[in-house]
C-alpha cells in the first residue's frame, strides 16, 4: 500500500523535526559516500539560534505521511 503524502510550508514549529530527518538521511540511509564524508556534511543534529536563522533565510516545503514527516526541501 501507498501512503498518501501532504504538502505543506515548515515553519519555526518544523524546525527540530527537520534536523531529525536531514540527520537520520545523510548519516543512517544508504548512500555511496563514506562515513567521513556523511560526518563532514552533517556531524550532528543541527538546533540553535544559528539553525533557526539559516532555515528562517529559506523557504520550505514539508512533505508528511500519515505517521511522519517523509521529507522536505527548500528554496534559497
Amino acid at each position: 500500500m501507498t501512503e498518501k503524502l501532504t504538502l505543506s510550508w515548515a515553519s519555526r514549529a518544523d524546525y527540530s523535526e527537520i534536523s531529525d530527518v536531514m540527520f537520520e538521511a545523510v548519516r543512517t540511509g544508504r548512500s555511496k559516500y563514506t562515513e567521513a564524508q556523511r560526518a563532514a556534511w552533517v556531524p550532528h543534529r543541527r538546533s540553535g539560534d544559528e539553525w533557526k536563522a539559516r532555515l528562517d533565510r529559506q523557504a520550505i516545503v514539508l512533505a508528511r505521511s500519515p505517521s511522519a514527516m517523509a521529507g522536505f526541501m527548500s528554496l534559497t
